[in-house]
């Protein structure tokens, strides 16, 4: 992805390390670059019967795996206050029209056969008021459903993450590790295994590739030394 740099390590322990406004503005600010990569394509989201989901590009894939696992941890208030539904969701290949957005959105939320992250990060927005004025607002939900939906609780399941992903432009020649990893926690480590982990997760840096990386995108994990 031309002029896009995310590099993260982080496990579900840390994520208050990015529990913050600048890092959830940075995630939502590099789907939102995402969007005017060339040669991109955005298919429009009508088929009941296919996810398009795990083809799209990693970083997006990256970003929104992030977000959610903020989102199960922290609730959608603070992804919600950094416009995710505005600058990213609205601006999908819903349809042509408004109809068709609120037709294929609504099918895109509910099908259940299209379990993956848009999905859940969407369903914790819907459960607040203020998420569902964004949608709302957005023109992905009528103003009749606006009022009347309840919408579903996302599956509130601890887990387990670990992220290395490192993203350059075509032009650097190499490609970085790529490292994504789901399940349940391991609750049998032992002190040691423990403090061996807390040092690869003290900082994270965030940057959407639109200027060089300095202090202000370093988010540093402050922590007392294990007694």
């Amino acid at each position: 992805m031309q002029g896009h740099i995310l590099t993260a390590t982080c496990v579900t322990e840390g994520l208050a390390i990015v529990h913050t406004p600048k890092a959830y503005s940075a995630l939502v600010g590099s789907l939102e670059v995402s969007l005017s990569d060339e040669g991109m394509s955005r298919p429009k989201l009508d088929d009941d019967h296919w996810d398009e989901y795990y083809l799209r590009d990693m970083c997006e894939k990256f970003c929104l795996l992030f977000l959610n696992e903020l989102v199960n941890k922290y609730g959608p208030d603070s992804v919600i206050k950094a416009r995710f539904v505005e600058r990213w969701l609205a601006k999908q290949n819903w349809g042509d029209d408004e109809k068709e957005r609120q037709k294929n959105f609504a099918a895109y939320i509910n099908n259940p056969h299209k379990l993956n992250r848009i999905g859940d990060i969407v369903k914790s927005i819907r459960e607040t008021s203020a998420g569902m004025r964004q949608l709302r607002k957005a023109r992905l939900i009528s103003k009749e459903a606006a009022t009347s939906s309840s919408g579903n609780i996302a599956d509130g399941s601890s887990y387990g993450v670990y992220l290395e992903i490192t993203m350059g432009t075509e032009d650097a020649g190499t490609s970085g590790p790529l490292l994504e990893q789901q399940g349940p926690r391991n609750r049998d480590r032992t002190a040691a295994e423990q403090r061996r982990r807390r040092q690869h997760r003290e900082a994270v840096v965030i940057s959407d590739g639109t200027r060089p990386i300095g202090r202000q995108d370093i988010i540093e994990r402050e922590h007392s030394s294990p007694t």
